[in-house]
């Protein structure tokens, strides 16, 4: 409970005020209350003083207040307080449910204990109006009480009455006016897609489909990396496609371009100027083929800079499909997934891919059918995950090759048809996109986004991001996609259709 508490203020210039703040914007989500009197004090005077100022106190600020009001033992319990160790993100959510938890079996003592009390009995319980007596009476306790305890931890509203939730919704209107990140979503880095549809959130189903080749499974590393290392989230990305040391190494690749290391690659050697970052290839950290300047770079600054505490990056939990089955579902995802964020809560899902994952019902033999069901399950997980907390899920998708064909007639534009392996794509996402990197694109390091759908906003505008190659990391880009594409690169890509043979395209699919 201490350490709870301590991870709600400052105390010392190096805390992160951000970092504290999440952990306010996760307790504040419950109806969390601690034990002790005087550390329920504190607590309500935090979120008086998070209400008025968008952020949590300093210890100066909780001791100052309750010495104004003459509770010294108060100020003295912050001050307490303050040795404990702070927690944050993933580990200060665990621990506040498992503390939840463990009052919550303390509830189900008591609220069976209370039973047994009326059917033997007859008591008038706790916070109950009449004297109640005999096994209906016990059994209508029960189920009223239930409700509480089968909550969510995050007190996520599994149903209502919206005539009556108003009051309910006002709290949820202005607590989302005064902090303006609790609206916004697990953010993918690329700024055009992120200023319309700000990230995807809970409980949404985000489908991002490309033909082979096209950057699906580097798009959704990208997003893990992004998450992680520049927003400090953790992420479960299921790869059902790459094995882990892939995934591995490809993440490792992307952080040799990062910002931070523009001094040490240029006294390496490896970078010229300061405003053209250069960053290690994947194939050679692949291969161990890295030249001694790349080996001193990557080993010494990349990887320990990784696995530094003191950088506060988010965790990202790679899983692959068992090798001993032939079958992986969303049941079986699901449950690997909520056993993984009990012991380390995470904030989004990746599926890497959804076309192999397996259908529940056994009997269906149309891969259509197939296909559909685990869309439909998808959707059922964003919304129902961890007892109806739910979490965005990210789920990659493979663009028929006739859709495929049609978007090289339209200079790498797709629209739905091209999801026709599964036509409950459309019905269970809230959120669909797509990439294209074909020839002359590929050549020059530029990936056209686009929008198929979007359930609550006006799609995006197709848009033009760039790639850097060696490392595969994907970055803004402001290079107009009309004016890209002129006539000398049009006619450059229907050449290079034109002169792609059925058995390549066969491949490819």
């Amino acid at each position: 409970m201490r350490a709870l508490l301590r991870s709600l203020f400052t105390s010392d210039p190096s805390d992160s005020v951000d970092n504290l703040n999440r952990n306010y914007s996760a307790i504040s989500k419950t109806d969390f209350e601690f034990a002790h009197a005087e550390h329920q004090e504190i607590w309500e005077f935090i979120k008086e003083f998070f209400t008025a100022h968008g952020h949590v106190p300093s210890l100066s600020t909780i001791t100052a207040h309750f010495k104004r009001q003459k509770k010294s033992s108060v100020s003295d319990q912050a001050e307490m307080i303050r040795t404990q160790p702070l927690i944050l993100r993933g580990d200060f959510v665990a621990r506040l449910n498992r503390k939840i938890e463990d009052k919550k079996k303390q509830k189900v003592n008591a609220v069976l204990k209370t039973a047994n009390d009326i059917a033997v009995n007859g008591v008038t319980p706790e916070g109950e109006e009449r004297f109640m007596i005999g096994p209906q009476d016990a059994v209508r306790y029960v189920i009223d009480q239930a409700h509480e305890i089968l909550t969510p931890a995050g007190s996520v509203k599994l149903s209502g009455e919206v005539h009556g939730d108003v009051d309910d919704y006002l709290k949820e209107y202005h607590d989302r006016k005064q902090d303006e990140m609790l609206g916004l979503g697990q953010f993918t880095g690329i700024e055009q897609m992120d200023v319309i549809l700000r990230g995807a959130k809970k409980k949404e189903l985000w489908t991002h489909a490309a033909f082979t080749g096209h950057l699906k499974s580097t798009f959704s590393l990208n997003w893990s990396y992004t998450q992680s290392v520049f927003y400090g989230q953790d992420v479960c990305y299921f790869s059902l496609e790459m094995p882990y040391d892939q995934c591995r190494r490809n993440y490792y690749a992307l952080h040799t371009l990062h910002d931070k290391f523009t001094e040490i690659r240029m006294d390496l050697g490896l970078q010229e100027m300061a405003n053209h970052p250069t960053c290690v290839s994947y194939g050679k950290i692949r291969d161990s083929e890295l030249n001694s300047a790349e080996e001193e770079f990557f080993l010494n600054y990349v990887l320990e800079d990784l696995r530094n505490p003191d950088n506060n990056y988010g965790k990202v939990h790679f899983e692959v499909s068992d090798p001993d089955s032939s079958e992986f579902t969303v049941a079986d995802l699901k449950a690997r997934a909520e056993m993984i964020y009990s012991r380390q809560p995470f904030s989004m899902i990746i599926i890497d891919h959804a076309l192999l994952i397996s259908s529940r019902n056994k009997k269906l033999s149309v891969r259509t059918d197939q296909a559909n069901e685990v869309m439909r399950d998808l959707k059922r997980l964003a919304m129902g995950f961890y007892r109806g907390a739910g979490i965005p899920v990210i789920a990659l998708f493979q663009m028929n090759r006739q859709g495929y064909k049609k978007a090289l007639e339209r200079n790498g534009i797709y629209d739905l048809t091209a999801l026709s392996y599964s036509n409950e794509v459309e019905r269970s996402s809230d959120i669909i996109t797509a990439t294209w990197c074909e020839g002359v694109m590929k050549q020059e390091g530029r990936v056209l986004f686009q929008n198929l759908k979007t359930r609550d906003l006006e799609p995006f505008r197709p848009f033009l991001a760039r790639i850097e190659w060696p490392c595969k990391r994907l970055l803004t880009c402001y290079d107009d996609y009309e004016g890209f594409m002129d006539d000398e690169r049009r006619e450059r890509i229907i050449r290079d259709a034109e002169e792609a043979t059925i058995e390549d395209l066969n491949l490819l699919s």
